[in-house]
């Protein structure tokens, strides 16, 4: 298999959700029937759901599997980052 088609970061005008789906989507579509076909695939994955397959991604399927996972954890942890922060950017303590 090949190296995932594009790991930038989301652009201004994209969000962690659209991202997270298309990274998800790129998973079912290239890892589908190797490492992801006891899974299910959703329409529209939540952050969560996104987060669920790359244990499988890194176990079942080759480098470029685990390289999406990583960046599918990537961009989740990204969002989980702006999340602890309130709307003038402090630190909020869950």
């Amino acid at each position: 298999m090949s190296e995932p088609t594009d790991t930038t970061p989301p652009s201004m005008g994209q969000t962690r959700e659209q991202r997270i789906a298309e990274l998800y989507a790129e998973a079912f579509e290239r890892y589908g029937t190797i490492a992801l076909w006891h899974l299910r695939r959703f329409e529209r994955p939540t952050v969560e759901q996104a987060l669920s397959i790359t244990r499988s991604l890194r176990i079942e399927g080759d480098m470029g599997a685990r390289r999406l996972a990583e960046e599918i954890e990537r961009v989740a942890r990204a969002g989980q980052k702006l999340a602890s922060r309130d709307s003038a950017g402090h630190r909020v303590r869950a």
